[in-house]
C-alpha cells in the first residue's frame, strides 16, 4: 500500500514539474508589456532635455521642467514625450517613496522659494 502512495506521489510531483516549465516557457514568450515608465529615457550629464524630470541622491523633490541642460553632479534626469507620461511615472502617482522620507516625492515646477535645488540646473 506504502508503495502505491509514494508511486502517485512520483506521479503527481512530475506532473507539477511538467507544468511549471510549460508555464515559465510560455511566460517567456509573452512580449514584455511597456509601462508608462519605459517612456521615459535617461539622460546623461551635459545632454538637453526638452521636457522631462530630474532629482538628486537623497531629495524628496522631483523636478519637472522644460529645456534644461543634465548637469554635471550624480542625478536622475529623465525625457518625457508629454505631461501625460510624467503624470504616470511611479514617482508621480505615489507608488514609488522617497528614500529620505520614506513619503511621496514633492513635485517641483520651479526652480526657486522651497523648489530650489541643491546643485545649479542649467535652463536652455
Amino acid at each position: 500500500m506504502s508503495k502505491y502512495i509514494v508511486g502517485i506521489v512520483v506521479i503527481v510531483l512530475g506532473i507539477i514539474i511538467i507544468f511549471q516549465q510549460h508555464v515559465l516557457i510560455g511566460l517567456q514568450k509573452e512580449p514584455i508589456q511597456q509601462s508608462s515608465s519605459a517612456r521615459a529615457e535617461r539622460k546623461q550629464s551635459g545632454e538637453i532635455v526638452s521636457f522631462g524630470t530630474i532629482t538628486f541622491d537623497n531629495e524628496d523633490r522631483v523636478w519637472i521642467l522644460k529645456d534644461f541642460i543634465v548637469p554635471v553632479v550624480a542625478n536622475y534626469s529623465y525625457e518625457y514625450n508629454s505631461m501625460m507620461d510624467v503624470s504616470n511615472a511611479p514617482f508621480f502617482i505615489g507608488a514609488e517613496m522617497s528614500p529620505k522620507t520614506g513619503q511621496p516625492f514633492k513635485k517641483c515646477y520651479s526652480l526657486s522659494g522651497e523648489c530650489e535645488p541643491p546643485y545649479p540646473i542649467q535652463l536652455k
